[in-house]
């Protein structure tokens, strides 16, 4: 279902700018929830390998460190989309409100 919003949303985009001169990027707002899940569910999957890549290293070990990398795997993920929010903040800040006057 997700899949077909975004092609219906591309495929408008395309119709519209194909038919008329109008390069807008309003018309991709309703495929913002199918790119933020794919982009999400992207990150999830490299936080995975990484979490995969560190429990063969950490596999001789004697202790179980499961649990820690379950745990280092969630704060990572809420680490980027933190860092994310940080930087649509720096981008409103200094780019999009000064050049709002000009």
């Amino acid at each position: 279902m997700l899949t077909l919003l975004f092609v219906l949303t591309v495929g408008g985009y395309l119709y519209y700018n194909l038919t008329f001169v109008q390069h807008q990027g309003r018309y991709l707002f309703p495929a913002l929830i199918p790119i933020g899940l794919a982009f999400a569910i992207g990150w999830w999957q490299v936080m995975d390998r990484i979490k995969d890549v560190t429990a063969r290293l950490l596999a001789r070990s004697t202790r179980d460190f499961a649990p820690w990398l379950d745990q280092a795997q969630l704060i990572g993920f809420a680490l980027i989309f933190i860092y994310l929010a940080r930087l649509d903040l720096v981008a409103l800040q200094r780019y999009i409100i000064p050049n709002l006057s000009a």
